[in-house]
């Protein structure tokens, strides 16, 4: 789960496990020609992950918006038991099928709603979201699916430890995959890409070889 939040003309994104630890931040322009975005701890003493320039947000009428997160979720790391005791608000989206991933975009845009909704719509894509900041520009998320291909992916034993992890590639019903973890890479493109994934552990001697995320 992620929360996606604005204070201000600040936004912000953080992913449910992890939002005690870390957080993206997408600021305003104020003191730099382009706006700064960084991912960083909630620790401030600590120095930020990553820091990077977006491109600044195209002007209305252009039809045109710029995009600082993009999520994966594979249908094969999608859990079917749904927590039920979160109280706040939610936006459920549906799951992907088969051998797909559900994808979710932030964007900045200062074109109108209507205009965002007609443009998306028009490639098959769902509006989640159009919110507009103080500062007059606009907050989209956007979502869709496409085909998603990926081997089982083991990590191997190492040191100590006596388990392999194994992220499968399809959800496998009965098997419970108590690993979770949220694999971010570094921003590209002004773009920031993170991918949820989950696993479970397995007796080394009863693992299979390595295969590679395709």
């Amino acid at each position: 789960m992620w929360k996606i939040y604005s204070t201000n003309d600040e936004v912000y994104a953080l992913h449910r496990t992890m939002g005690k630890i870390e957080k993206i931040s997408f600021h305003s322009s104020r003191s730099s020609p382009l706006p700064i975005c960084r991912r960083a701890f909630l620790d401030k003493t600590l120095p930020p992950i990553e820091r990077w320039e977006r491109a600044k947000t195209p002007s209305a009428g252009q039809m045109k918006a710029v995009a600082v997160l993009t999520i994966f979720f594979p249908e094969g790391h999608l859990s079917p038991n749904l927590p039920t005791e979160i109280a706040k608000p939610m936006t459920w989206l549906d799951a992907p099928p088969v051998g797909a991933v559900r994808i979710v975009q932030v964007l900045f845009s200062n074109d109108t709603e209507t205009d965002v909704l007609r443009l998306i719509q028009d490639v098959g894509q769902q509006l989640v979201l159009h919110h507009r900041l103080r500062n007059g520009e606009g907050v989209v998320i956007r979502s869709w699916t496409n085909p998603w291909e990926q081997a089982d992916l083991i990590v191997p034993a190492r040191h100590d430890t006596t388990e392999d992890i194994i992220f499968p590639a399809a959800y496998q019903a009965g098997t419970a995959r108590p690993v979770a973890l949220t694999c971010t890479c570094a921003a590209t493109n002004f773009v920031a890409l993170s991918l949820p994934a989950s696993a479970y552990r397995l007796a080394k001697a009863a693992a299979v070889s390595l295969k590679p995320i395709l």
